[in-house]
């Protein structure tokens, strides 16, 4: 049996399948619900029922006689039994966000290449982090060495976050490769950043990346993905070699599941030259004039980033209709 939820502040809507949850139903559709501890303890995910009807699971958190006389549930523990109108806490800025510092374990560790780890990191149950895809954390290891990573995954699944890393030769990632183990404890804080996607955009995104900054981009695709927008949408992922597609199978498979989604790995035989790259992105620009106007996601190395806003700004006059240029930038801003 499938509901439809109805957010009364913003209006948006999400379908509930099965026997999920509100909170599990609305993270799952790319919604940004308040929640903190997902197992009805803290009380974050409090909503409002206006309309329709909903089972509730036990829980421990307390309403007062006056939450109750106005229909007050959790998110988490709630199942709607018909369609409904709700009047939730939906977080639609990354400030409403509170950056939360979480001690985390070492879930799983799988070396994709010779160069290329990811990590899963699992926060307690009743410890979660609330971000927007795109964004980064801070990560402090056991041994008090720190590195600022963005995060791989959605955030439908808090519990569970996918961190990439390349093997770029400092301390940190050097630990990482020949020292971390799975059980490890690893400390995060954040989130930080604003690189985010516009979920209220309907032009045709073009997502460039560029070997290991693959990673918020991932995120982003999955948001898009969970949001099930309409538009078009573009990967060209560049990397020094077919090996730095470390992901490529995935990507291939969005490309097999979804109409919209166009996969292009461009694999360059050493580090790309400033009129490689001009020239590439050139015919990317040319690709996209037949639009009124699109949006792009950019994550490359400081170099690469460099030069493509310059041939953004040098063809924004050329180029036909409007071009919104959104860059990936690792900045710490604490609150």
């Amino acid at each position: 049996m499938s509901y439809r939820i109805t957010l009364a502040g913003s209006g948006h809507q999400f379908q509930v399948e099965g026997n999920e949850t509100l909170l599990e139903a609305g993270l799952r559709s790319g919604i940004h619900l308040r929640y903190g501890c997902n197992n009805g303890n803290c009380g974050d995910c409090r909503a409002k029922l206006l309309e329709g009807e909903v089972s509730n699971a036990f829980h421990d958190f307390p309403f007062t006689e006056a939450e109750k006389m106005q229909h007050s549930l959790l998110l988490c523990r709630s199942y709607p039994r018909s369609d409904l109108v709700i009047e939730a806490n939906e977080i639609l800025a990354a400030h409403e966000i509170v950056q939360r510092k979480i001690k985390t374990r070492v879930a799983k560790r799988e070396l994709i290449n010779p160069t290329t780890l990811l990590l899963q990191l699992r926060t307690p149950r009743t410890r979660l982090l609330e971000f927007f895809p795109g964004q980064h954390i801070e990560v402090t290891l056991a041994n008090g060495l720190k590195a600022d990573l963005p995060i791989a995954s959605c955030p439908c699944n808090g519990m569970m976050l996918q961190l990439h890393t390349c093997r770029e030769g400092n301390d940190f990632n050097d630990y990482l490769f020949t020292e971390l183990k799975q059980g490890d404890s690893v400390t995060i804080f954040g989130p930080f950043g604003d690189f985010m996607l516009d979920g209220e955009s309907r032009r045709p995104i073009l997502f460039i990346t560029e070997g290991i900054h693959f990673a918020p981009v991932k995120s982003l695709i999955e948001q898009c993905i969970n949001l099930d927008l309409p538009q078009s949408l573009q990967l060209w992922w560049l990397a020094e070699s077919p090996q730095g597609h470390y992901l490529d199978n995935h990507c291939r498979s969005w490309e097999v599941a979804l109409d919209n989604f166009h996969y292009h790995p461009i694999a360059f035989t050493a580090a790309p030259q400033p009129p490689l790259l001009d020239q590439l992105f050139r015919q990317i620009f040319q690709q996209l004039q037949h639009h009124t106007g699109y949006d792009i996601y950019l994550s490359a190395s400081s170099e690469t980033a460099n030069l493509f806003q310059q041939l953004h700004l040098k063809l924004r006059g050329d180029a036909s209709g409007d071009l919104v240029l959104r860059h990936h930038k690792r900045t710490i801003t604490r609150s």
